[in-house]
């Protein structure tokens, strides 16, 4: 299942939210569990500290005396019968020493502290029931003959009275001979669960009679704790609940961004290239993002239109090259360029010369400083400058070089130029008449001395300096198998990635090598040697090439 970000938003901040209430809860819980408990004790042993010395050794000692007495009444009455035979509040009652002994123990239970609901109020743990009771069970021990043994001899309940305790099961009953102690947590025993503390009774020498001990009910101390309980639940669900109301309005602030964003994106990626995202003042990284996106987006649209004009000036470009091969009898030619970007600078044309002779045709090949657009340009200026001259100059190549020279020194700046060798084919007398403005030389491969020669430049680029005299070179034979080259800079200058360049002489031992194939397969051998020697390196200018091959009359 897929959730979105707002939910995962949503749900990571009340995660958190919990983590940090529960922890917190915990934390307040761990110190505050142990503190009914802790409180009751201590008041506890307050309570029965204070109580021990205001009880009177003497009264103890008397209700010791008097019991010895009904002990030994009853024993002579009916022998081996003990004196508690009966029920012991029974028995004991009846003695003066006691009741004056357990009026005291009630005073002691009806005072402070209360560990529940006194009598007539209200309360879920009201301890003293609506007949009567007790609230603390408060009685008076002393030793018997047994090691460890007591007896209760007074209590607030009557029928506590005559029973006996084994002290050595609660170690804090007999600390209470030395001093006020209490058990440090609530017990379950015989008279349910209950919280006991004990204090000496001692005289006015010191000596210890008795201890006094008082038993706290457990469940109003337990209530507590279950109230405790109780509240931190509730504290806990409340802090849930009201922390996912800021996790709500918190969510939907960081989501609003987010989607709009996501919405706006999706458009993009159809093609749609006005999904701008509506600003937001969010004052912080998600408004920063917006207005970068929104940028992105123009730059985006503004990068569309420039490419659908390079498809547009390349789609141009296309028709500005010769789109067929020429015939022209007793040559084999051979042509085509490769652009490294979406438009270059190299130029490559065939220009008939029909209004001159019809035997005659012109080959052009240049280059532009630079590549794209800008020497695109320039290329189609100068194509078109060199067409609409070359009718009118005919064979008089100087004027024609002046001609396109001066129009380029006013079309271009100082920073380009544009090189160019045109060459004049006559199928007639199978002569090459040509000039090159510093283009680079093509290669001449004379088939009958088997040697490649370069043939140089008449003149410097064209579109640097206004009014050059241009000369011409030629006519030159061309022989049955004899090979011109013409190449741009690009295939002499093309790299390895070792940074080697191609170089002038591995294009003559190409040139060479293929010299008896037809001028396609030489081209197309060039290419391949170029694009072997490049191997895995970036094309870094334009290439273009044209195989003009001599062949017999016929062929």
């Amino acid at each position: 299942m897929q959730l979105s970000f707002r939910a995962k938003l949503f749900a990571s901040m009340v995660v958190v939210s919990i983590l940090i209430s529960g922890l917190t809860l915990l934390m307040v819980y761990r110190e505050v569990r142990e503190l009914p408990e802790s409180v009751s004790r201590t008041m506890l042993l307050a309570a029965v500290g204070n109580a021990a010395m205001g009880i009177d050794a003497d009264a103890v000692r008397a209700l010791e005396r008097e019991l010895d007495a009904a002990t030994r009444a009853a024993a002579a009455e009916a022998p081996g019968q003990p004196f508690v035979a009966t029920t012991p509040g029974q028995a004991y009652t009846r003695l003066p020493a006691y009741r004056s002994l357990r009026a005291r123990l009630e005073a002691i239970d009806l005072a402070p502290p209360h560990f529940g609901p006194m009598q007539g109020e209200a309360g879920p743990y009201a301890y003293r029931p609506a007949g009567g009771g007790y609230e603390k069970d408060v009685y008076v021990m002393v030793r018997t003959d047994r090691s460890g043994m007591g007896r209760v001899i007074a209590g607030i309940d009557p029928d506590d009275a005559g029973m006996e305790y084994d002290m050595t099961e609660v170690p804090e009953m007999l600390m209470g001979w030395e001093g006020p102690a209490a058990e440090p947590h609530i017990t379950a025993g015989e008279y349910g669960r209950r919280l006991g503390a004990w204090a000496p009774i001692r005289d006015p020498d010191g000596t210890v009679v008795a201890i006094l001990g008082m038993d706290a009910p457990a469940a109003p101390i337990e209530g507590v704790l279950h109230d405790i309980h109780l509240l931190s639940l509730t504290i806990f669900l409340v802090a849930v609940g009201l922390s996912a109301i800021p996790a709500v309005l918190l969510s939907h602030r960081l989501h609003r961004p987010v989607r709009l964003l996501s919405d706006a994106m999706a458009k993009l990626g159809c093609g749609e290239c006005d999904a701008h995202v509506p600003p937001q003042k969010t004052h912080d990284e998600f408004e920063t993002l917006i207005e970068t996106f929104n940028e992105m987006v123009d730059a985006l649209r503004e990068r569309d239109q420039l490419r659908h004009s390079l498809a547009v000036a390349t789609e141009i470009q296309q028709h500005l090259l010769p789109l067929q091969t020429p015939t022209l009898r007793g040559f084999d030619i051979c042509g085509g360029i490769d652009y490294c970007d979406e438009t270059g600078g190299d130029y490559y044309d065939y220009i008939d010369l029909l209004t001159v002779d019809e035997h005659r045709m012109a080959i052009a090949i240049g280059d532009v400083t630079g590549h794209g657009i800008g020497a695109a340009l320039l290329m189609a200026s100068g194509r078109a400058v060199l067409r609409s001259h070359a009718s009118h100059s005919g064979v008089d190549l100087p004027k024609l070089f002046g001609d396109v020279n001066n129009q380029l020194v006013r079309d271009t700046g100082d920073e380009r130029f544009m090189t160019l060798f045109y060459g004049i084919l006559d199928a007639e007398r199978r002569e090459l008449t040509y000039a090159s403005a510093g283009h680079d030389p093509v290669l001449w491969y004379r088939r009958g001395e088997g040697v490649v020669e370069p043939l140089g430049n008449t003149g410097i680029p064209l579109g640097i300096v206004d009014d050059w005299a241009y000369q011409q070179a030629g006519p030159m034979m061309l022989a049955d198998g004899d090979l011109l080259v013409l190449t741009t800079d690009g295939i002499r200058e093309a790299k390895n990635p070792a940074g080697e360049e191609f170089g002038p002489d591995r294009m003559a031992e190409v040139i060479e090598a293929h010299a008896d194939e037809p001028a396609d397969a030489i081209y197309a051998a060039i290419v391949q040697g170029v694009r072997d020697w490049q191997i895995s390196a970036v094309q870094e200018d334009d290439i273009a090439l044209v195989v003009i091959k001599a062949v017999a009359a016929g062929n």
